[in-house]
């Protein structure tokens, strides 16, 4: 037999043989697309859900308002729910600095958790005669829709110098803490840090 029949004979066995045993390899083929087509959609979903986790992604901040805005009606000390979801509040915290020191001999360094603008309200009102009506965070409320703020610690607009002066001192020596979790579970830690030389630092 010639060289290029030896070689023509060759060839054909193993795709005589392929032929031969067409069903596995189509079954074989038909498996690898199956598990590249799960394989694909696995990402997509992955890929679908980060997306979605990030279109919802909670962001807490503060402000520190003393004079009137038509945004904030209170003068005090705000949370805002500045990101794309809500925010679904966990817990809150507040803390005295030992600057404050009639406060922080009273408290610790901590005014405990849950509602501690209730129990500084209370402080407030004991060492300040006359100060006048406090606004504040009764408990943490469930979701802070995004957008949305809340006061955490005020006075109405109309109150005179004296209480805008001691009201300037308590929010910004405080240092707050607030735990929250987006819609997907993922648990988040905002801090407000004081300013002891207050609004001119």
């Amino acid at each position: 037999m010639s060289i290029a029949g030896r070689l023509s004979r060759r060839i054909r066995e193993p795709i005589s043989c392929m032929w031969q045993h067409k069903g596995v390899v189509f079954a074989v083929i038909a498996m690898g697309v199956s598990v590249a087509a799960v394989g694909f959609q696995i990402a997509a979903w992955h890929t679908q859900r980060e997306h979605d986790r990030l279109s919802v992604m909670p962001v807490i901040g503060f402000s520190r308002i003393l004079s009137p805005l038509a945004s904030f009606p209170l003068m005090g000390l705000y949370m805002e729910s500045c990101g794309l979801g809500p925010a679904k509040l966990i817990d809150a915290t507040v803390q005295m600095p030992p600057t404050q020191q009639e406060f922080y001999e009273l408290t610790g360094p901590t005014l405990g958790s849950g509602r501690p603008f209730e129990m500084l309200a209370h402080l407030v009102r004991e060492k300040y005669e006359g100060f006048p009506d406090i606004h504040y965070m009764r408990g943490i409320p469930a979701f802070l829709p995004a957008g949305e703020s809340a006061c955490l610690f005020g006075i109405a607009p109309t109150a005179d110098a004296t209480s805008i002066s001691i009201l300037s001192d308590i929010i910004y020596g405080l240092r707050v803490t607030i735990i929250y979790e987006s819609l997907y579970g993922e648990e988040f830690t905002r801090i407000l840090e004081p300013l002891l030389d207050g609004p001119e630092s």
